[in-house]
């Protein structure tokens, strides 16, 4: 698999900022009442319809903790997504859990 098939998704503060910017859109795809689930639907459902990706990649904080809810709620948003063949996008945990963003920045400073 090569390096732009895969998605990583971090929910913190991309899921919550784009189900507020979203505000009240109660779409297919997010209903506000159901709070950070809704902003991994919708975030998950932007990703798939922009990269469409053959890994998505949940982990960190919450996450960690409680991934079956989040891995069902991004599976609903990529069975809403029109443009993805089903069964091509799979939901995994993330290994790294709370270091990812460190490695992540460490990998960077690296190719800097």
């Amino acid at each position: 698999m090569n390096a732009p098939a895969v998605a990583v998704l971090a929910v913190g503060a991309f899921a919550v900022g784009w189900f507020c910017l979203l505000g009240s859109w109660a779409g297919s795809v997010a209903r506000p009442h159901v709070g950070p689930l809704a902003a991994v639907r919708v975030a998950v459902w932007t990703i798939q319809h922009t990269l469409l990706p053959e890994r998505i990649i949940l982990g960190g904080g919450m996450i960690d903790d409680h991934f079956d809810l989040f891995a069902e709620a991004a599976r609903s948003a990529i069975d809403a997504a029109t443009l993805n063949p089903r069964g091509c996008t799979d939901v995994v945990q993330a290994r790294l859990g709370n270091r990812a963003g460190l490695a992540g920045a460490a990998q960077l400073v690296r190719l800097a």
